[in-house]
């Protein structure tokens, strides 16, 4: 799988607003988790200098951050750090995923409105309450796209591929490490990283058991970024070749450093 510099720039391909705002917000988010890594490394690094030299040898502003941050963090092993960073890391990432995903596929509907020719009924109340065909079509592509919402990772993909024969050939061990990612953020945000029965059953995981917390690490981040980049890509080409999508203005692209920067860091 290309990088996303080398399936765009290199084959002057230009990204959707879709793309475009997946890779600003992951550039964003990427430098906040940066900064608490270091922010976690440097306050462990001033406790211990406090530790080792005498109270009043240390500047006044030094002992003043010092004890401000032994208040918020008594008690708490800077392991716990590490793993709240993850854990925010990998909630996040997945949900930035996810809407772009849904993204592309309201984009899909709102430019490929013949797409949502299905045999799904609707009330002459229903199209009589819009004051054009373009408020109805636009009603029905928000209604399709929000009940793709709530499909799982597996059955969107599925969609895609045997309802618009989308291709997206993917390797199986993406999509595996994809599913998992957003199985292990459910953890984390309706049980509190508590492994559960339903988590089990999607995902077949044996190396746990119920009511363990999931053992989070950056290893595990990592990968599931890079699987989850690797989805993003296959998407954005994709279906813009297969729809025919709209692409980001050039001159718009042109003066945006920070998207291009965004772009040829994403990897």
């Amino acid at each position: 799988m290309p990088t996303f510099s080398e399936a765009l720039f290199d084959k002057g391909q230009r990204p959707t607003p879709a793309l475009a705002n997946y890779v600003l917000n992951r550039l964003h988010f990427a430098s906040l988790v940066a900064f608490l890594q270091i922010a976690i490394v440097h306050g462990a690094k001033l406790e211990l200098e406090r530790q080792s030299v005498p109270a009043n040898s240390a500047g006044e502003s030094t002992d003043e951050f010092i004890d401000q941050w032994r208040k918020l963090v008594a008690d708490v092993p800077l392991d716990d750090h590490y793993y709240l960073v993850q854990r925010m890391n990998l909630s996040l990432s997945v949900d930035l995923f996810l809407h772009y995903v849904i993204g592309m596929l309201r984009a899909v509907f709102e430019q490929r409105p013949e797409m949502l020719i299905s045999s799904e009924k609707v009330t002459v109340q229903e199209v009589m309450s819009h004051p054009s065909i373009d408020s109805f079509r636009e009603m029905l592509a928000e209604r399709k796209v929000q009940s793709l919402s709530y499909k799982s990772f597996a059955d969107l993909l599925r969609f895609l591929r045997k309802q618009y024969g989308v291709a997206l050939s993917l390797d199986a061990g993406i999509e595996t490490r994809v599913a998992k990612a957003i199985q292990v953020r459910n953890l984390l945000v309706h049980n509190d990283g508590i492994v559960n029965n339903v988590y089990l059953q999607r995902t077949g995981d044996t190396g746990i058991a119920d009511g363990e917390r999931y053992p989070l690490d950056s290893s595990f981040v990592a990968q599931s970024l890079s699987a989850m980049h690797s989805v993003v890509l296959s998407i954005e080409l994709e279906l813009v070749d297969h729809f025919s999508l709209k692409l980001m203005d050039r001159e718009a692209l042109d003066n945006n450093p920070k998207l291009l920067r965004g772009i040829q860091l994403l990897v």
